[in-house]
Formats: C-alpha cells, sequence, structure tokens
C-alpha cells in the first residue's frame, strides 16, 4: 500500500468539513454584506450538509462502478468551483448556488476516504485507519471556526471561500500525484439499477443496518446539542459568547481523547465489545442529564458533565461501528459507507430542526432526545449480537 494514501484520505476528510465551519464566524457580516436576514445565511448551512448528505448514495454506487480515483478527482475540482462561485458571489442567490455545489461535491469527501481505508486495509488496521478519520472528522469543527474568526477579523467574509477554493486545487493536486486506484476488479458501467440494488442488500443485512444506526445517533444527538447549546448556555446560564466557546471546545476534546484511547483498545480488544462498552458509558451519560434535569438543576456542569460523558464514549463507539459496518462489504465498500454518511447528516438536519423547534432555552429537550437517541442506539448494537448469534449469516457483499 502506498504510505501516502492514509494522510491522503484524512486531507480529505478536512476537506470536506472546512466547508462547513470555516465561514461559521461571518454569519452576521454575509446577512449585512448581502443585505439578506440572517435566516438566509443560516440556510446556506442546511443546503449544503442536504446536499453533502444526498449525494453520498450518488458517488458510493459511482466509486463502486468506476474507481475511487476517476470520482474524487472531478468531485474536488467541482468543490473548488463551488467555492469561487461563493468567493464572486453577489447576492444571496449566487451564495445559495455556490453552497448547493460545493455540499454535492463534498459528499465524495466523506464516502470515499472511507472506501479506500476499507479497500486498503483489514482487520485491525482497518479499525485504527477509521479512528484517524473520526479523529480528523472531530479537529476539523474544533479548529476551523478560530481560524474562520481570524480570517473575518482581518480580511473579510470572501477570505473563507477563498481558502477553501485554494485547499481544495492543492488536494486534488495531491490526489492527481499520490492516489492510486484502489478498488480491485475492473471498472463497470454506472448503473442507478444496480446502485439501486447494493442499497436494497445493505438495508436487508441485519448486521450493517444495527451499526450504520449506531453512529447516526450519535451524530444526531451531536447536531441537536450544537443547535440548542448557544441559547441554552448563553441566554440561561448567563455565559458569555467567548466562555461558551470554551465549553464546546471542552466538549470536543473529551470526543477526541475517546477516540485517541480507542487507538490503543483496538489492538487488544474487539471493536464489537469496545462499542457494548462505550454504549453503557453513553446511557449513563444520557440519562444523567435526564435525571438532573428532572430535579430541575440548570447548572453549567448539570448540562456540560453529561456531555462530557456521551462525547467521551462517542469516540470509541463511533469509528468501531464504521468499521464493523463496513467490514463485511468489500465489493461494496462505496454503497456501504455512502448509506452511512447520508444517514448521519440527515438525521444531523432532523435533530438541530427539532431543537430549533422544541428547545426554547432549558435543557429538558435535549435531555430527551438524547435519552431517546443513546436508547436507540443500544437497541440496534443489542439487536445486531442477539441476530449474530442466533446464526443469522452476514453477507459479505
Amino acid at each position: 500500500m502506498n504510505r501516502a494514501v492514509i494522510p491522503l484520505i484524512i486531507t480529505f476528510v478536512i476537506l470536506g468539513q472546512v466547508g462547513v465551519d470555516l465561514y461559521l464566524p461571518s454569519f452576521g457580516a454575509m446577512a449585512v454584506a448581502l443585505d439578506v436576514a440572517p435566516k438566509y445565511i443560516e440556510l446556506s448551512l442546511s443546503l449544503f450538509l442536504l446536499s453533502m448528505a444526498m449525494s453520498q448514495l450518488f458517488y458510493g454506487a459511482l466509486s463502486d462502478a468506476l474507481g475511487r480515483r476517476r470520482v474524487i478527482l472531478p468531485a474536488i475540482l467541482l468543490y473548488a468551483a463551488g467555492s469561487a462561485v461563493c468567493f464572486f458571489a453577489s447576492g444571496i442567490a449566487q451564495l445559495l448556488a455556490g453552497r448547493l455545489l460545493q455540499g454535492f461535491a463534498a459528499g465524495a469527501c466523506v464516502v470515499i476516504p472511507r472506501a479506500v481505508a476499507r479497500d486498503t486495509c483489514e482487520g485491525k488496521r482497518l479499525a485504527q485507519v477509521s479512528v484517524w478519520l473520526s479523529i480528523a472528522w472531530a479537529l476539523v469543527p474544533m479548529l476551523a471556526p478560530v481560524a474562520g474568526g481570524y480570517v473575518q477579523d482581518y480580511l473579510n467574509w470572501q477570505s473563507n471561500f477563498l481558502l477553501i477554493f485554494v485547499f481544495a486545487v492543492a488536494c486534488w493536486g495531491l490526489a492527481f500525484v499520490y492516489l492510486p486506484e484502489t478498488r480491485k476488479g475492473s471498472a463497470a458501467k454506472f448503473s442507478w439499477a444496480e446502485m439501486f440494488s447494493s442499497m436494497g442488500i445493505l438495508l436487508k443485512n441485519r448486521w450493517y443496518v444495527g451499526y450504520m444506526i449506531v453512529p447516526a445517533m450519535f451524530f444526531s444527538h451531536s447536531a441537536a446539542y450544537m443547535a440548542a447549546s448557544p441559547i441554552l448556555y448563553e441566554k440561561t446560564l448567563g455565559l458569555r459568547p467567548e466562555q461558551y466557546g470554551f465549553v464546546i471546545m471542552a466538549t470536543a476534546v473529551f470526543y477526541l481523547v475517546g477516540n485517541v484511547a480507542n487507538t490503543f483498545l483496538v489492538k487488544k480488544h474487539d471493536e464489537a465489545d469496545l462499542v457494548k462498552a462505550g454504549l453503557w458509558v453513553s446511557l449513563f451519560g444520557a440519562f444523567l442529564l435526564l435525571g438532573l434535569a428532572l430535579l430541575g438543576l440548570t447548572t453549567l456542569w448539570a448540562v456540560a458533565l453529561p456531555f462530557f460523558i456521551t462525547y467521551l464514549a462517542a469516540g470509541i463507539v463511533f469509528a468501531n461501528c464504521v468499521t464493523l459496518a463496513l467490514r463485511p462489504f468489500p465489493q461494496r465498500a462505496g454503497a456501504a459507507s455512502a448509506l452511512l454518511g447520508c444517514l448521519q447528516i440527515l438525521m444531523g438536519c432532523v435533530s438541530s430542526a427539532l431543537m430549533a423547534w422544541f428547545s426554547h432555552g432549558t435543557q429538558m429537550p435535549l435531555a430527551i432526545y438524547l435519552a431517546c437517541c443513546m436508547t436507540v442506539a443500544f437497541v440496534a448494537v443489542r439487536w445486531v449480537v442477539a441476530g449474530s448469534t442466533a446464526g443469522d449469516p452476514v453477507a459479505a457483499g
């Protein structure tokens, strides 16, 4: 295996995530510059996420048919083009069009890294690479808004998109030079029928569905937390914006610590056992938050501590679930990765909308939703384990 492949696919993950987070500190300036209500700037994020989610289904099947390299190279160019449209946007319509294009291209940055990892790695090596991809996924939301804030302070909102454009072009050059074709077998003709057939096979597989649901639930509760936490911490608990930023960074650090710990744990323990242990920890955090809410304790630690616990567990659970879900499907790694990513982001969109509708500055709606998500995740894995011990076959794809 080419040694440059793993750092390269980690770079692809960063590229996809930067498009979500880098420009967040510029929302206010963009609303003023484009003379629109802030909700239209927020819509640019929703469009990006939705197009990113749905495009993954297309990229997964396409990369299974044509190969990873032939898909990621044009997708990165499309990403750069969308960034250029946003940079030159003089109105909200152009900005939304550019974000839609960016999001559609960014879907490849989610699917292809996981598919390449499955193509090139087996066993514990695949588990370790999945952890590294998860760490990259976690670090960008921590660091990108900080960088975007400096860009906004010293340059302007357009400069964020210029940076993304330059980064995309650099990624394309690196991929062109260093990324080999990792899909095994000769290229085939892309078929919509084959795409839906692959999805049907995956969705009928009990093992895959169980381990697909778990990371979707973790991503969903994370999106709900990000949607509800600004009002909860700043309005209800009286934190200043910079204090709120430190709390969110601390939460992300717990997720990072969980991932780092997992790099050592997977060397000695089975991934399925780690998932079960992590889910018990996450259930404890979820019901701790619910219990404190029922007792009427609305303090910084009563809200933050349960999320520190669940994010720590997520660092262990998330990557291992991805590994377990993809492992039986070497010939459908693209489609399997696409369904995983699509469900995660769609659940994130749904949960953030629910919190916007139901959360009014108290932790109770958030506590109920977190408890529901972790219960669903726990039941999904118990369902998988029961099916496996009962002798249900795990399709090899």
